[in-house]
């Protein structure tokens, strides 16, 4: 970074979070677990017992945004949400909201290089006068109604 300063270009490093919302693709844990419940599905899941935190996309938008008309060159921004949530606690939640899916924790198995902790600081990115305003609650459900909206097109 102090070489970027040194010749003088203005670059700033954004390191998200898990940032989740409409139009992720299928392959991702939100999504996945959103069009499985939708379609009361049985599904494979590790124990949830991972520690995460999950960040809304327009979030992470007004963010950028922020820092694009900023003066912050040289720094780095973890961005999140500032909430630890365990992924079982997640999916329980997603099931709740679509009201079916069955997630069959324990069958699939931690990576052999999974982190079980991973949740940033976000104290940097709360000093330039940002806060996370969509909810993970308002977040899923603006999520799940896409997915209701992208299945139901599909048939």
């Amino acid at each position: 970074m102090k070489e970027n300063i040194k010749n003088n270009f203005p670059s700033v490093i954004i390191r998200p979070y898990l940032i989740y919302g409409p139009n992720q693709t299928i392959d991702r844990l939100i999504p996945f677990t959103i069009v499985s419940c939708l379609q009361n599905k049985e599904f494979p899941c590790s124990s949830g017992n991972q520690i995460r935190d999950f960040l809304y996309v327009s979030d992470a938008i007004n963010f950028i945004y922020k820092i694009m008309i900023g003066n912050d060159v040289g720094k780095i921004f973890n961005l999140g949400s500032g909430k630890r949530l365990k992924v079982r606690n997640l999916i329980n939640s997603i099931v709740k909201q679509c009201e079916g899916g069955k997630p069959l924790f324990g069958k699939l198995k931690f990576r052999k290089d999974e982190v079980i902790n991973l949740y940033p600081s976000i104290s940097l990115a709360r000093s330039k006068n940002w806060e996370p305003l969509v909810s993970l609650m308002k977040g899923l459900k603006i999520t799940v109604k896409h997915f209701k909206k992208t299945l139901k097109n599909e048939k």
